[in-house]
Parts: C-alpha cells; structure tokens; sequence
C-alpha cells in the first residue's frame, strides 16, 4: 500500500469508526475492543465511547444468542 491508501483508510476510520468498531464488536468482541481501546489511547478515539461501544457490542449479540438457545430448548 502507498502513503495515499494508509490516509484514506485513516481518515475512513476517523469518520466512520464507531459504526465499524461497533459492527466488529459483534463479531469479534475483545479483539477489537483492545485494538479500538488502543486507539483510543493514541486520541483516534473517544475512551467513553469506545467503552460504551464495548458494552452494548458484546452484550447485545450474548443476549441475542441466549434467547435463541433458550428457545431451542
């Protein structure tokens, strides 16, 4: 990748990057939360955000696939 392509993908991430920490939060909960905190840490990122990011990312599909199993019981 070329210098251009990494601040396209920045600035990408700084734009949009709580919509795809959150979606990443679903599938990949605590890798990305280290990786988002990370960021965070660097000022890519608000710290609350991300922490409330985590919260709802990983408890929300939990729940979803608590109820799932429930049902199938």
């Amino acid at each position: 990748m070329s210098l251009v392509n990494n601040l396209d993908i920045l600035s990408l991430i700084q734009i949009h990057g709580y919509w795809i920490m959150f979606v990443l939060m679903f599938i990949e909960g605590p890798i990305t939360a280290y990786v988002a905190a990370f960021a965070a840490s660097l000022g890519y990122f608000n710290v609350w955000a991300v922490l409330s990011l985590f919260v709802f990312g990983n408890q929300i599909p939990d729940t979803i696939l608590f109820f799932i199993g429930r049902g199938l019981r």
